[in-house]
């Protein structure tokens, strides 16, 4: 599998910013690389998936996945070991993909129904000490969210969240 991110496009087109990203440089052609890659999933027997993350990510201009999504899908159909997955967030589905574009779509609910064992196993990563009270808020579903809390917490002296309603504010 290879992973790009939409941060990663940056004046250029997905397919110039992957070739690079591969150390490639203009070395080969999209076709070229598209083919290797087709080819390396032919050889596991399994298909080779090109991920783009946050395709909201990108910039300057978010709205150009508009543009380069269709083609990219057909150039990837045509080789059968070959899949692409995007993700972006759901407040920019509108802006970023295109109108009427027909792919199958899977909501993430990141960690919903299991915030407690998120949040004991990103404290644990982190080393920090795993909260005496529940943290009923809903926002430790959030993936993002719950990294940023842990971050905040390493880097600040206290390693754990203060006791009380007032210690997830002062985090926050």
């Amino acid at each position: 599998s290879l992973v790009l991110f939409g941060e990663e496009v940056v004046g250029i087109d997905p397919w110039t910013a992957l070739i690079a990203k591969l150390g490639l440089g203009g070395s080969l052609g999209r076709d070229a690389v598209l083919d290797a890659l087709n080819a390396a999933g032919e050889a596991t027997g399994l298909p080779l998936i090109i991920f783009i993350d946050a395709l909201n990510e990108t910039q300057p201009d978010r709205r150009r996945w508009q543009g380069w999504l269709p083609p990219m899908l057909e150039q990837v159909k045509r080789r059968p070991f070959l899949k692409l997955c995007v993700s972006c967030r759901e407040t920019y589905v509108r802006e970023v993909m295109p109108p009427r574009f027909d792919i199958p779509v899977v909501e993430h609910n990141g960690f919903l129904g299991k915030e407690y064992e998120a949040l004991f196993a990103f404290f644990q990563h982190y080393g920090l000490g795993v909260p005496a009270e529940p943290l009923l808020q809903e926002e430790f579903a959030n993936p993002l969210f719950l990294r940023l809390v842990c971050e905040a917490l390493r880097d600040s002296a206290t390693q754990a969240i203060p006791a009380g309603r007032e210690g997830i504010r002062a985090i926050i």
